[in-house]
């Protein structure tokens, strides 16, 4: 069994550490043209594949597990699955990862023998921890912008009271803010709960200055 992983250092081997000994390959798969390889499994953590990307990469693999979180791309492609690898939140432990109506199941073999711990959620814009998690960060910014606290007193309050590996403010910026509010603007189409706070989306719009 051969795997291919698209992106870094640190996410090959956050991938490594959890496989079988089965897997006789694994392989950073940084450049992707026409020439490359054909892998068993292609892991692309590329943040949020866009269609083109995904339908040539779809012809280099049995299975493509994308990094996608904020939209239903690539439904059309029964090989492929949308998994949650936002920085801090994908876990080797128990990888996020959301399947197409029209996968018959038979590509989880895949998953099976390369031995990563997996839970199968929704297939839906947000999947689990990433919509939790913007709500959390979400609603600190909230509070920043109705000037409650600072962002330092904000961080160390949900530190220690929640047990949080890092303060929500924090956080956001680990995962990316722009990543935070796209999501949150994609959810509150059908729900309003999740309008991105006003700080939020200001201090997204200072990143793209």
């Amino acid at each position: 069994m051969t795997v291919g992983i698209i992106g870094t250092v640190e996410q090959l081997a956050l991938i490594a550490s959890s496989i079988t000994p089965h897997v006789h390959s694994v392989t950073m798969a940084t450049i992707i043209e026409n020439d490359t390889p054909y892998y068993d499994l292609l892991i692309d953590f590329s943040t949020e594949s866009n269609s083109d990307r995904i339908a040539f990469l779809h012809t280099k693999t049995k299975l493509l597990l994308i990094n996608n979180v904020t939209t239903l791309v690539a439904h059309e492609y029964d090989n492929v699955l949308r998994f949650t690898g936002w920085h801090t939140l994908c876990n080797s432990k128990n990888l996020e990862i959301s399947i197409p109506n029209n996968n018959n199941g038979s590509y989880m073999l895949i998953l099976q023998k390369l031995g990563i711990p997996y839970t199968i959620v929704p297939y839906t814009i947000g999947h689990i921890t990433p919509k939790v998690v913007s709500m959390i960060i979400n609603e600190a910014y909230y509070t920043l912008g109705d000037g409650v606290s600072n962002a330092h007193d904000i961080d160390v309050a949900m530190q220690l009271g929640t047990g949080y590996p890092y303060g929500p403010i924090a956080w956001g910026n680990l995962i990316g803010l722009p990543l935070i509010h796209q999501l949150l603007q994609a959810l509150s189409v059908t729900d309003a709960r999740y309008t991105p706070a006003p700080a939020l989306t200001a201090a997204t719009i200072l990143l793209s200055v």
